[in-house]
């Protein structure tokens, strides 16, 4: 980053150095490090974007993380106890039924007319 070709932040310094200890070609070495400066300011610019998305991505990726965790939960964390119970009060209300409907149909039309 700090020495991409045509701005080389270091060699700009050392040229303005140069520059500026020869008083020969100060405004060049000037133009040097501005190009410089502004090259490492367009990378920062472009890193910080870089990292804004990463962090958008890294947020959205810990809240599906949460909500795929609360699925996993509901999905396997069942209370055996009370499935079991429920289960059981099923089946007592299906047979309460099934006794219900075989004691209605046992009379015949014949019972109704005598």
């Amino acid at each position: 980053m700090f020495t991409a070709s045509g701005s080389d932040v270091f060699q700009a310094l050392s040229d303005l150095s140069s520059a500026l200890q020869n008083n020969s070609n100060i405004s060049g070495a000037e133009a040097e490090v501005q190009n410089a400066f502004n090259y490492v300011n367009g990378q920062r610019t472009f890193y910080g974007a870089t990292l804004s998305h990463l962090t958008t991505a890294t947020t959205f990726l810990n809240a599906e993380n949460v909500q795929l965790s609360a699925e996993d939960n509901n999905l396997t964390g069942a209370d055996m106890a009370a499935a079991a119970t429920q289960l059981t009060q099923a089946e007592t209300a299906l047979d309460a039924t099934l006794a219900a409907g075989g004691s209605i149909s046992q009379k015949s039309l014949l019972d109704y007319l005598t």
